[in-house]
């Protein structure tokens, strides 16, 4: 509804001049904490430029978008010279798998209390990253979604995702998505073998399954019909541009498409510099 039309459905009402200026203040209170918001953002771009390589390595990873790659750095650093290996920024995290067996007796067991706003991060990634189509995260949640239910499958997705977040920062590399076909194959294997030592237990003789792990393994994979390609994703934009304001002085939410429609606008139009 338009504003104009906002104003001829207000004046069918009882408003007295009260109403209108609590209306008033709301919107700009409001405002206020718009403009607030808006500077902090810009602080923190400001904040970032220092890491701007690893930023953008970070905005890489399927389901890792601005706010969420700051708040890793935020947290991690981009130097990863103090973890030795990816299992102890893990550990560090709290973003471990529990271990809570007593007895021949495994019991529920939950992650350590770490730090909560990188889990925070690592979540809200991963529940992206999920339900991106067609990438490494999405089959490994797949996959855990059946035996664990959703939200340990979302911590098993976190899990793996700050391991990879650990050595692109560590190599200083883009994201890469593995080839799905090497990984089809290999869970294929693991697949086969964890059958046949079900096998060995049911009473099967040795031999016999040793045969059939070989000729399974020696068969080819049946064709599976595969993925659409999907579009290679657009580079991460260096600093967002300033948003426009509409007429009570919000800022107007664009979607990257429009925002990076506007940049290329914006550079359209700006002046050649004067030749020689």
């Amino acid at each position: 509804m338009k504003i104009p039309q906002l104003a001829d459905a207000l004046q069918q009402h009882q408003m007295n001049d009260h109403h209108r200026w609590l209306i008033r203040q709301s919107i700009e209170h409001l405002v206020l904490l718009d403009r607030q918001l808006e500077e902090l953002e810009d602080r923190i771009q400001t904040q970032l430029e220092p890491y701007r390589a690893s930023y953008e390595l970070l905005l890489t990873i399927p389901g890792v978008k601005e706010h969420t790659a700051a708040s890793i750095l935020a947290e991690t650093g981009a130097d990863m010279q103090q973890f030795p290996t990816a299992a102890s920024l893990c550990k560090w995290a709290g973003i471990c798998p529990g271990n809570n067996r007593t007895g021949g007796k495994s019991r529920r067991a939950h992650i350590d209390k770490a730090n909560t706003f990188l889990l925070i991060a690592l979540v809200e990634a991963s529940w992206g990253a999920a339900r991106t189509g067609d990438t490494r995260f999405q089959r490994q949640f797949q996959r855990w979604v059946r035996n664990l239910g959703k939200k340990k499958a979302v911590i098993a997705v976190c899990h793996s995702l700050l391991r990879t977040v650990y050595a692109m920062l560590r190599d200083k590399t883009p994201y890469q998505e593995p080839d799905p076909a090497v990984a089809l194959a290999r869970d294929r294997d693991k697949r086969i073998r964890h059958h046949a030592k079900q096998l060995l237990q049911l009473g099967m003789e040795p031999q016999a399954c040793n045969e059939l792990i070989d000729r399974l393994l020696a068969a080819p994979a049946p064709d599976k019909p595969r993925p659409q390609p999907t579009a290679p994703a657009s580079p991460p934009l260096a600093r967002p541009p300033k948003p426009c304001r509409g007429a009570l002085g919000f800022r107007a939410r664009q979607t990257r498409l429009q925002q990076r429609r506007n940049m290329r606008m914006s550079k359209n139009a700006e002046p050649s510099p004067p030749g020689p």
